[in-house]
């Protein structure tokens, strides 16, 4: 904090010591602290001549004229340890604690937020009240929270949450500002980011389910990706306005001003189209298809050198199988398998985030060459063939039943072929995933490419055989293949098991693990040890 006599206070592990900058002297203020080793990790004005000073004991007003101390007094007097304060323009203070959730200031009392038992961590990291009076909280490990206050301001209308399942960067949220042209700048343990303030709140209201923010990292010029915090505050805005936050490895110093808005277009291109034998460009005058090989490979990019390439997303549609727009995210190319004969149009257009480009919408067609039996001139000789052996059928009525009870038998036999490819194909499936269960990166991609399918084909055959999608089956092998482990092994581990399975996070399996088997991973260990 600085003083009007530019003298900077300082909290530390052991109260607060003040630096006079005209003679060089470091002093001690007497203070509450000085009898205990207390972390004080707030300092803030509260009025003219006034200090909030917040602390592992509790927050405290200090009287700059008079010297006096006074704590300031929570709810059913619990011991409380500060670690943010954020005070709004209307004079609200929300107050951010080690291990206590949010508390606000009323009547000079420190006040719980009811919906403390509501937030994903009670860790708080940081807090920004905004002007529709909307609040922000950056947690430790529990991502970001948008909380709508009743008329109360005690308690929440609403609680939106984004974390890294919905697009935010990182879990550890350590600072959140927001600048004049409506974004919304925080700094994790992976970098900085901002997302458009609009963004953020079409998630709240249903009409995104995700959020799409802009990074900046090493190759950025920060000096490494981990950003730091835990204090008041990692992060200031200086007095030319721009941005200043803490890194683990230095100080980083962005200027929103210079962030320019990002010219939105979008050029696509489609670069190829492939497939066993041959590859052809867009510019050939005739893209066929010879009717030997169904299956296409088509490759694409697209174009904007304000943003980085990965930042990039795409969408297609082939006329005459897709009605909608496919989201292929940043993938450059898409495979379509055994595809019927006939005239397709491929549209493919790109942009960021949820939102297209559709002026640069870039389309070709392709022609997949008939066999013998889809000509027209054929098909309509089968179909007079047909109609005459059910004239022929109506006239030897006296076969009716017999015919009746053959396509009972047919009828019988496809449900066997059908059971027979499912089977065959799941026990294929199974084959491969054995081998991929421990690979992190296993994705639908890894499984496609095994069994030398599409991931759209996948995706289907999936659906249909199991009601699963890839992710979900490949999760599902990992727990029976963990539960398998407990059982017959339990003296092997959580972290272990869960790391040889693929998993990210021992808390993470454990928290899915539960879920699934309705028992503690740990739980299940005892058990088979006793």
């Amino acid at each position: 904090y600085e003083d009007n006599n530019n003298n900077v206070w300082f909290g530390t592990a052991h109260g607060i010591r003040i630096w006079d900058r005209n003679s060089g002297s470091i002093t001690n203020l007497p203070s509450p602290f000085d009898r205990q080793t207390v972390q004080v990790k707030v300092i803030q004005q509260n009025g003219r001549k006034n200090l909030w000073a917040g602390s592992r004991d509790g927050l405290y007003n200090y009287e700059m004229e008079t010297n006096v101390w006074n704590k300031v007094p929570v709810e059913n007097d619990l011991d409380i340890q500060i670690e943010q304060l954020s005070k709004s323009e209307n004079g609200e203070v929300w107050v951010g604690t080690r291990q206590n959730g949010l508390y606000t200031l009323k009547n000079d009392t420190l006040i719980a937020f009811s919906g403390n038992n509501q937030l994903s961590d009670i860790r708080i990291r940081s807090i920004y009240n905004d002007n529709e009076g909307v609040l922000w909280v950056g947690l430790n490990g529990g991502g970001l929270h948008r909380i709508e206050l009743n008329p109360n301001r005690i308690s929440s209308k609403s609680i939106t949450k984004y974390t890294p399942e919905n697009g935010l960067l990182g879990s550890v949220i350590h600072i959140i500002m927001e600048d004049d042209y409506g974004r919304i700048w925080m700094s994790s343990n992976q970098g900085i980011f901002w997302v458009p303030k609009q963004q953020l709140n079409d998630v709240a209201s249903g009409a995104l389910n995700r959020i799409h923010p802009i990074i900046y990292q090493i190759e950025d010029g920060l000096p490494g990706n981990e950003a730091n915090g835990g204090a008041q505050t990692p992060g200031i805005t200086s007095r030319d306005g721009a941005f200043w936050f803490a890194m683990l490895s230095g100080i980083t110093r962005i200027h929103p001003k210079k962030v320019n808005d990002l010219t939105f277009s979008f050029p696509s291109v489609i670069e190829s189209v492939s497939n066993k034998d041959s590859m052809w460009t867009p510019g050939s005058a005739n893209i066929r298809i010879p009717k030997r090989d169904r299956s296409i490979r088509i490759s694409y990019t697209a174009f904007n050198y304000s943003v980085k390439p990965e930042d990039i997303r795409f969408s297609y549609k082939l006329g005459g199988t897709d009605d909608e727009w496919i989201y292929a995210g940043a993938e450059r190319s898409v495979t379509f398998t055994n595809l019927k004969a006939g005239m397709y149009t491929f549209a493919l257009r790109a942009g960021m985030g949820n939102i297209w480009d559709n002026s640069n919408i870039s389309s070709i067609q392709i022609t997949v060459e008939p066999h013998l039996h889809e000509r027209r001139s054929f098909q309509l000789a089968i179909l007079g063939s047909f109609l005459g052996a059910i004239i022929s059928l109506v006239t030897w009525a006296r076969w009716k039943k017999k015919m009746e009870l053959e396509k009972h038998e047919i009828e019988l036999q496809k449900l066997e072929i059908l059971k027979t490819k499912r089977d065959t194909f799941l026990e294929e499936l199974n084959r491969h995933v054995e081998e991929i269960l421990g690979d992190s990166n296993a994705d639908t991609k890894m499984m496609a490419d095994r069994l030398l399918i599409s991931e759209r084909q996948l995706q289907r055959k999936l659906k249909e055989y199991t009601g699963l999608t890839p992710a979900k089956y490949l999760r599902e092998m990992r727990l029976l293949r963990a539960k398998y482990i407990f059982e017959n092994n339990p003296e092997f581990n959580i972290s272990e098991v869960a790391y040889s399975l693929g998993f990210h996070k021992p808390s993470y399996f454990t928290k899915v693990f539960k879920t699934r088997f309705n028992v503690h991973p740990k739980e299940l260990r005892e058990t088979k040890n006793s």
